[in-house]
């Protein structure tokens, strides 16, 4: 199965591959982007019992802004019930992984919703942790499905429209 684009700006795209959201971050993030993977968690909500997250820092990018890490915290309670699996993929070296894990550490802070992340530094272990979650839920990531996600993750970031 395909990715299907959900939503592209200048930060973040969103896609999702059956209860999969795939979350890419190319900057630093902001509210407006936590909104729409909101949007789409409900979006997918409506077909799905569970919902697995995969969130990806292109650009080791994570933003320490008390605000974002805030919200991030209160959808991460909101879904706690609703989430199979969380993973976070630091695709990134050097400077910008240290960047990003912490703003991973700051975010683990305010995140008091019992999600337990998991947080990779590569992009295949992480595809493996989630076929295997997923299939222990009856939604199994096949390797097609894993290698249309992997494509989304690699593909270079466009705008697009919103879905409503």
């Amino acid at each position: 199965m395909p990715v299907t684009p959900f939503y592209a700006g200048p930060r973040c795209r969103i896609g999702h591959c059956g209860p999969l959201i795939v979350a890419c971050l190319e900057g630093p993030t902001e509210i407006s982007d936590l909104d729409e993977l909101e949007r789409c968690q409900n979006y997918l909500g409506a077909f799905y019992r569970k919902i697995s997250v995969v969130t990806v820092m292109n650009a080791g990018y994570m933003a320490i802004n008390t605000g974002v890490a805030e919200r991030g915290a209160q959808i991460a309670a909101q879904y706690r019930d609703s989430t199979a699996a969380n993973v976070i993929i630091i695709n990134g070296r050097g400077l910008m992984a240290v960047m990003a894990r912490t703003g991973l550490a700051a975010f683990s802070m305010l995140d008091r919703s019992g999600n337990k992340l998991k947080a990779f530094g590569k992009i295949s272990e992480a595809m493996d942790y989630l076929q295997g979650a997923m299939r222990d839920l009856g939604t199994p990531l096949t390797e097609a499905d894993a290698g249309a996600v992997i494509a989304f993750i690699e593909s270079p970031p466009k705008t697009t429209t919103p879905q409503p």
